[in-house]
C-alpha cells in the first residue's frame, strides 16, 4: 500500500482486555493507506521487570526479539499501542540482552503516536476530520514520557479537531504494578490525587490516556472512562464502532 506497512504488537493489556483500542489503531492506520500486521507471541516482559524477576523478563525479551527481529528485517517498523511495552522494547531490551537483534528491535519500535505524528509530519496523514471530539482531558503516562519523543498523542488529538485539550502531566500511582498491589494501594490513590482532580476539574466531553493501567485509575477514582487516544482519532475520522 501506498504508505508501507506495519507490524503492530498488541501488548497483553490490548490483546486480552483493551479490543477497542487494537480496532481503532488497524482503522486509523488501514485509513491512512498503511498495511497492518499483528504480532503477539507473549507478554513483552515489563512486569517480570518491574518485580525484580531478570530471569524471566530476559527470557521473554528474548523470545520476543527472537518473533520481531525478522519482521524488521524485512522492513516492517514495530508500532506499539501502549507506552510500558514501547519502552521495554526501546530501552530494557537492548540493556537485557546486548544483542544485535535487540537493537534492531529497538530501533524500530515507535510508539503508535509517534509513528502517526511522523506519517503526519510527512504529509502522509489524512486530514479529513469530520466528526468533532469537543474538550479532551489528556493524560500524559509516565513511562510515555520518559521517552523523549515529544507530546505525540496530545498534538494527534490538536490536529484531529479537539476544541481544547487539557494536559495532565501527573503520576496515575500504578507505578508498572507497584500500585496494583493491595499493600500499597493507599499509598498509590495518594500519588493519584492530583491527576484525579484535574479530570474531575476539567469537565471534559473525553478523557485520554496511552496508559491503560492508568484508565482504571482514572476510572476507579473519577468515573470517567478513558480510552487510547487512537480511539478518538478514529472517531474524529467517523470510523467503525467509535464513532
Amino acid at each position: 500500500t501506498e504508505n508501507g506497512r506495519v507490524l503492530l504488537f498488541t501488548t497483553c493489556f490490548v490483546e486480552y482486555a483493551e479490543a477497542q483500542t487494537a480496532r481503532a489503531a488497524v482503522s486509523v492506520l488501514e485509513h491512512n493507506e498503511v498495511a497492518v500486521e499483528t504480532a503477539y507471541d507473549r507478554c513483552c516482559g515489563a512486569p517480570f521487570l518491574h518485580g525484580g524477576d531478570l530471569k524471566n523478563a530476559t527470557k521473554n525479551a528474548a523470545k520476543v526479539v527472537e518473533a520481531l527481529a525478522p519482521k524488521v528485517k524485512e522492513g516492517l517498523p514495530i508500532v506499539v499501542p501502549g507506552p510500558t511495552c514501547s519502552l521495554q522494547l526501546k530501552q530494557e531490551y537492548p540493556e537485557l540482552l546486548g544483542t544485535e537483534d535487540a537493537k534492531l528491535v529497538s530501533d524500530n519500535t515507535y510508539d503508535i503516536g509517534e509513528f502517526l505524528y511522523q506519517l503526519g509530519r510527512d504529509k502522509k496523514l489524512k486530514r479529513d476530520f469530520p466528526v468533532t471530539l469537543g474538550k479532551v482531558a489528556y493524560h500524559l503516562p509516565c513511562h510515555l514520557k520518559s521517552q523523549n519523543i515529544g507530546f505525540r498523542s496530545r498534538q494527534l488529538l490538536k490536529f484531529a479537531g479537539a476544541t481544547e485539550i487539557e494536559m495532565l502531566d501527573n503520576c496515575s500511582g500504578v507505578d508498572g504494578t507497584w500500585g496494583m498491589k493491595a499493600r500499597w494501594y493507599d499509598q498509590s490513590m495518594k500519588i493519584a490525587d492530583k491527576l484525579l482532580e484535574g479530570v474531575k476539574e476539567s469537565e471534559p466531553d473525553f478523557v485520554a490516556t496511552d496508559c491503560p493501567l492508568s484508565a482504571l485509575r482514572i476510572k476507579e477514582g473519577t468515573g470517567y472512562t478513558a480510552v487510547h487516544p487512537i480511539v478518538l482519532i478514529q472517531r474524529a475520522y467517523g470510523l467503525g464502532e467509535s464513532s
